[in-house]
This record gives C-alpha cells, sequence and structure tokens, in this order.
C-alpha cells in the first residue's frame, strides 16, 4: 500500500469508529511468513520506527525488524485498539503483497492480500453492478443503424453482421468493461472517430509509414491523437465537410437540414456525427 492509501484506510477508520483491519488472501488457503521490507532510500525498514536503546524502554511494544516474523493467512486481523496489532501494522501495511483494496489487489501482480472493509467493498460491489446496467442499457435502447459504428470505435468491424449480433458483443462488453461502453456512448466526439475510422478504411486518410496522417496533401497530424484533435478544432471546420461528402458523395446538404428539423433516428456515419455535435 502507498503511504496515500494508508492515510485514506485510517481516515475511514476513524470516522467509520471501526477498529478491526481484515486481511484476505487472494488464494483463500494460502498462508504467508512475512517479515518488514528494507526502504533503500531511508537506509531503514518501512513503517518500523528506528529507536534508540532508551526510547524502547519507554515502549509498551516496539518491533525488532530483524527478527519479527507474522504468518498473515486469509482473514487476518488487526486490532487498532491493541498496542501490538497497530505497531505491527504499520510495517505490514507496507508490503509489497499487501493492496489497499480487491480492486487494487486484482492490478498489482504480487499482492497476495488485499484490505477488506465491509462497507467499503459493498459500496463498490453496488457502484459495479450501476455501471453495468447502465452501460447495458446504453447498448439496449441503442439505434440498431448505430451498433456498427459503436463497434467500430472500439476496434471491432463487424462488415455486414446482422445489427443482432453486434448488439450482443455489445452486450458482453458493457458486461466486462462498463466504463469503457460509457465513455463510448456520452463522448461529444463520437460521430468525428466514426467518420476519421471510415476514412482510414476507405484510405482517403491515409497514414505514412512514419505514422503521419494526411487529407489529400493536407497534413492532419504526426499520429492518431493529433489527427483527431486537430479534426476537432474549429480550424478544420473545412476539412471535416469536405471529409463527410468524400465518405458519404450521396448525403447531401438538404437531407442533412431534414435531419436536423425532424429528429429523425440517425441511419449512417454522417447522420451520428451530426446527432453527436448537437448533443
Amino acid at each position: 500500500m502507498t503511504e496515500k492509501e494508508i492515510k485514506i484506510l485510517s481516515s475511514s477508520l476513524e470516522q467509520s469508529n471501526d477498529s478491526i483491519i481484515v486481511l484476505k488472501a487472494i488464494y483463500k488457503e494460502g498462508k504467508h511468513t512475512v517479515q518488514p521490507a528494507f526502504d533503500s532510500k531511508k537506509n531503514w525498514y518501512a513503517g518500523v520506527e528506528r529507536l534508540s536503546d532508551e526510547q524502547k524502554k519507554t515502549k509498551s511494544y516496539y518491533v525488532e525488524p530483524e527478527t519479527i516474523k507474522l504468518v498473515l493467512t486469509n482473514n487476518y486481523e488487526f486490532n487498532m485498539n491493541s498496542d501490538v496489532d497497530s505497531v505491527n501494522w504499520e510495517w505490514v501495511s507496507r508490503l509489497p503483497i499487501v493492496a489497499g483494496s480487491h480492486k487494487d489487489a486484482q492490478m498489482t501482480p504480487r499482492a497476495m492480500f488485499y484490505v477488506f472493509v465491509q462497507d467499503r467493498e459493498a459500496r463498490l460491489k453496488v457502484g459495479t453492478l450501476t455501471s453495468k446496467f447502465k452501460a447495458l442499457q446504453y447498448v439496449l435502447e441503442d439505434s440498431p443503424s448505430n451498433l456498427a459504428n459503436r463497434a467500430l470505435i472500439m476496434g471491432q468491424d463487424f462488415g455486414t453482421e446482422s445489427p443482432e449480433a453486434i448488439k450482443e458483443w455489445l452486450a458482453i462488453q458493457a458486461d466486462k468493461n462498463p466504463e469503457q461502453i460509457i465513455r463510448l456512448y456520452e463522448a461529444k466526439n463520437t460521430g468525428l472517430n466514426i467518420l476519421f475510422l471510415k476514412a482510414l478504411q476507405m484510405g482517403i486518410i491515409t497514414v505514412s509509414s512514419e505514422g503521419v496522417y494526411k487529407f489529400d496533401d493536407k497534413l492532419l497530424g504526426l499520429n492518431e491523437e493529433g489527427a483527431l484533435g486537430y479534426l476537432l478544432s474549429k480550424d478544420a471546420t473545412e476539412i471535416v465537410e469536405l471529409l463527410k461528402r468524400r465518405v458519404h458523395p450521396d448525403y447531401s446538404d438538404k437531407e442533412k437540414e431534414t435531419l436536423a428539423e425532424t429528429g429523425a433516428e440517425p441511419t449512417s456515419t454522417v447522420d451520428l456525427l451530426t446527432s453527436s455535435k448537437e448533443d
């Protein structure tokens, strides 16, 4: 755990009047013998107070870092009202095998244990379920004509696949990575992303071997992020209009005006672009 995570946890325990810290094991049956980790920057053991012989005499409990050992197991408890447990927690919390939460443990390859706070873990689960529901709702309520373009932004070209097959794939992504789906639907530049990808597919926008993006002889950017950033700027308004016409030569200004007046469902890449910019 980082120093910031330790402070946040301590503050959370104070607010909840909870004095028990529980360590959950990633592998439920596992156990691990631990000692304080040596901090080369401080030339001492992380989380261990450096005491003189005189100072040790005033302590009810202190740690001898070279000899102390603890065997951590699943559901190992530290009672912060205990001098022994509170002092030991200081160095155990700074071990690289201890993560601040179950989520952190999943992203930390060396983690073998994580701090379990019941209310916090419950809130995280509810938050995850809420995100999944929101992402799935976006997918299920989306117009069938938009689905292929949504998938394209996520790097999946379904070609002539049916809207049902694409919707199923997006629904799976909503369960696996709801935040990505939510960002996809709430982004303000969705239409421009689609136009950009379509132009790339059709060879209207080209990429050199050095990764430079061009539209005809016009430099768009030295990489994809730079090219998209330029197309989003006011300076690129005319180029974006040219791209629309090149990607969809049969899409007229009159049709565009009709769409805006009627509020009809978008039915093409350019429609989705128009819809996105009005949001």
